[in-house]
């Protein structure tokens, strides 16, 4: 529930908006076939990159949180370097890296509970100095003892954390949205 925040905040407060039109061809200059919309895809990601490196004047975006159904087609992308290279031993629950666009500058995950036409894009410094968004916890989750539902008898436990969270001043200029419409499934 803590990442759906912050990446929701993220997402309303991200300063680059842009859009893209999956089937658009004359406007993507491709031939209508799938490798060339892909590609398309990745030069918006590209584009909106370099305008996070032009208003923060920082660094361009180096990862991409989307859904799985645009992960996909980033995936097909010539070049891309995926991460998991067929070991199907490695599972992992939410969020996971898919890999990395043609020159492993920019990392993408997929989150299978993200919008499905929208993209965020953003910059990741080396230090905490070059954060955009703060998400600081200063009593880490607790649990209650279990506590039995008089009425059901069913076993529950009441969970607790405290938290702030703070865009910085600055901060909207290292994340970007693209929402991409006519993309399915």
């Amino acid at each position: 529930e803590i990442d759906r925040e912050i990446l929701k905040d993220l997402m309303d407060k991200a300063a680059i908006r842009a859009s893209h039109d999956y089937t658009a061809d004359v406007a993507n200059n491709t031939a209508g076939n799938f490798l060339d919309r892909n590609q398309a895809l990745a030069h918006k990601v590209s584009f909106v990159a370099s305008e996070i490196h032009r208003l923060s004047k920082i660094g361009p975006a180096n990862f991409i949180v989307t859904s799985p159904t645009i992960a996909n087609r980033l995936e097909t992308v010539r070049g891309f370097q995926s991460d998991n290279a067929g070991n199907i031993h490695d599972v992992t629950i939410g969020i996971q890296s898919s890999g990395t666009l043609p020159g492993g500058k920019i990392r993408v995950y997929k989150d299978p509970y993200f919008p499905t036409n929208k993209m965020l894009i953003g910059y990741k410094g080396r230090t905490f100095l070059d954060s955009g968004y703060f998400y600081c916890p200063y009593v880490p989750v607790k649990t209650t003892p279990v506590i039995y539902d008089p009425n059901t008898l069913q076993p529950r436990r009441g969970m607790v954390t405290r938290y702030g969270k703070k865009m910085v001043d600055g901060g909207e200029f290292l994340y970007g949205v693209i929402t991409v419409s006519n993309i399915s499934g």
